[in-house]
């Protein structure tokens, strides 16, 4: 059983095609983080209650405890 059940095509070169992914998903962790600093920062080390995202107009809403 060393052998794998699944074997590559060689005739065919492959390329990995995943940069785009990979940076929308750190775009979106940089935002989150960032929101989450602006949070602990605006209300306090209590935090915020809730935080309202407006993409439309690109506003942010804290509501603090």
């Amino acid at each position: 059983m060393g052998e794998t059940m699944v074997w590559a095509d060689n005739s065919v070169e492959y390329q990995v095609k995943e940069a785009a992914i990979v940076i929308v998903a750190l775009a979106w962790v940089l935002a989150l983080a960032s929101v989450a600093l602006a949070a602990l920062i605006i209300c306090g080390w209590k935090g915020a209650k809730r935080v309202d995202f407006d993409w439309r107009h690109l506003k942010v809403t804290f509501y603090c405890r």
